[in-house]
């Protein structure tokens, strides 16, 4: 059985390219940690066009003006029966394994047999803006200059490069691991790269849950799901995973967000017997989302109506109907286990 399955969500945004460094990155860094993981690739557009060893499945998604409606949570359903790791994490072709760090990553699960190890993904930007708590995002020079070396070919180069090159942690630009790098220990819930006991998840019923949420990120499900629990009373912890054994960059990428359009908002609207009693109904909300405030992509998702809201009072429902005993239940077999 693998250890580890990646559940690699493809976004229509990215060509070949990406996915194709991604496996170069694993077979020529990794590839011993690869041969106990699985990767599940997760296309949001059409199928790879790179032929690889990894499993594929397909979801067919509802497309305006050439668009996709995607939704990822629809997309780890359709996965989920193929999983066969211990452990399984999400992420996207645009993430790349540095040298090392999958071998030891796998070995450190083994190790440390955590709940949730949670990572380091990481954005390359100047020194000026890694340094800067100020900085909202990071110029793309950096990370492009790193791909330059790894579609020329100059593997080695590239991974002197990924050990010493400014890098921010990825969703919340802290510098702190520039100079003091994460030790392993518990540590509350952020958001960021992830591995989480397969077990934990059926336990509580990640992909119970089928109601429509789409443009919904796996991050803002988990954190609903994890704080919703904790409101109940049920401890959790996460682990934080030290940055010589995981590590892992995004590289730079083009933002379409063809998702917020004039023309999506009038196909939500059309739907009001699917849509009515969703944010995506809201025609107010709509003219914020086109206008690019990201206050209103949160408001989508996190506001009464949001997808990510829908999932917690989802889950909500289940800890009311017994699911606070039957976590309980879990986590005090799992500590019997682990002291036999």
């Amino acid at each position: 059985m693998p250890v580890l399955t990646v559940l690699c969500v493809i976004p229509c945004e990215l060509d070949d390219s990406y996915l194709r460094l991604y496996r170069e990155a694993l077979l020529r860094w990794n590839r011993e940690g690869l041969a106990e993981t699985q990767i599940i690739l997760l296309p949001q557009g059409k199928a790879p066009g790179l032929q690889t060893d990894f499993e594929v499945v397909s979801t067919p998604f509802e497309r305006v003006d050439g668009y996709p409606v995607w939704d990822v949570m629809r997309q780890i359903r359709a996965a989920w029966p193929c999983v066969r790791g211990q452990y399984v994490t999400v992420d996207h072709p645009e993430f790349l394994w540095g040298p090392g760090r999958l071998d030891k990553t796998i070995a450190w699960l083994r190790g440390y047999r955590p709940i949730y190890g949670l990572g380091n993904l990481r954005r390359a930007g100047s020194l000026e803006e890694v340094t800067s708590l100020q900085a909202r995002d990071l110029s793309q020079e950096p990370s492009l200059w790193f791909m330059q070396r790894l579609q020329a070919g100059e593997w080695d180069e590239a991974a002197r490069l990924f050990e010493w090159l400014s890098t921010m942690h990825w969703m919340y630009w802290c510098p702190t691991g520039l100079r003091t790098p994460p030790r392993p220990g518990t540590s509350d819930w952020i958001e960021d790269v992830f591995y989480i006991d397969k077990a934990w998840l059926d336990a509580w019923g990640f992909t119970r849950y089928d109601n429509e949420m789409p443009f919904q990120d796996v991050w803002d499900v988990l954190q609903v799901a994890i704080r919703t629990q904790q409101l109940y009373g049920v401890q959790f912890e996460c682990t934080r995973m030290p940055m010589d054994v995981n590590k892992l960059y995004h590289l730079w990428h083009p933002r379409m967000r063809n998702n917020l359009t004039p023309k999506m908002r009038d196909w939500f609207l059309a739907q009001p017997q699917r849509w009515g009693q969703s944010a995506f109904s809201d025609p107010d909300l709509w003219a914020c989302l086109i206008a690019r405030d990201n206050a209103a992509v949160r408001r989508l998702r996190f506001g009464g109506r949001g997808t990510a809201a829908t999932y917690r009072a989802a889950v909500s429902r289940w800890l009311d109907a017994g699911g606070v005993e039957i976590m309980q239940d879990f986590f005090r077999e799992r500590r019997d286990r682990a002291l036999r």
